[in-house]
């Protein structure tokens, strides 16, 4: 697709990862989403992948992680 306005910036692909472990992750994540859809056209979307939290205090929760393209 040809740009005819210089002064217009180009189109871009952004790639968002989401991560967390406290609280509602899934709601947290579903309000991101809607957010990101807000600010233009979410194309993909990971499926949900869960892991032991690493490091900090003993006890934390498992951790969420997705990536929205």
């Amino acid at each position: 697709m040809a740009h005819s306005d210089p002064d217009l910036p180009l189109p871009s692909t952004w790639v968002v990862g989401l991560g967390g472990n406290l609280g509602d992750v899934v709601a947290a994540f579903e309000q991101a989403l809607l957010g990101l859809a807000e600010l233009g056209e979410v194309l993909a979307i990971s499926k949900l992948y869960s892991g032991v939290a690493i490091g900090g205090p003993p006890g934390q929760p498992d951790y969420f992680n997705a990536a929205v393209l």
